[in-house]
């Protein structure tokens, strides 16, 4: 297991890819930080995108951060199979930054059961 850092200043009004995990990889979310730094009230979304059945799921809908404020994700683990990945949107016009920590498992068992 290694550990991983990610820090990525979102393009606004787009969806970022923030992280995905490597082949033969899980991936444990262990914190996703998201702060405004610019100087009015902005909204973010998050997602997890479940690759192994095509599904997003929402982390942060829509959450609106006001200037200097931050979101602060780390009292659960998330795992992450191969593939997956992890998004952010911000909204046009936003200056907000995204941190992503994630503890990498090298693995030949997948989500499914499946070598």
């Amino acid at each position: 297991m290694r550990e991983l850092t990610v820090g990525k200043n979102l393009i606004a009004g787009v969806s970022n890819t923030v992280y995905t995990v490597p082949k033969g990889c899980k991936a444990i979310a262990t914190l996703l930080f998201l702060a405004n730094s610019g100087g009015s009230t902005k909204a973010i979304s998050a997602a997890w995108h479940d690759v192994s059945d095509s599904s997003t799921i929402p982390i942060v809908g829509a959450k609106s951060l006001g200037a200097g404020d931050a979101l602060q994700f780390n009292q659960g683990r998330m795992v992450l199979d191969e593939y997956d990945y992890l998004t952010a949107t911000p909204e046009a016009g936003a200056i907000i930054s995204c941190i992503f920590t994630v503890e990498i498992i090298q693995s030949t068992t997948y989500q499914n059961g499946n070598s």
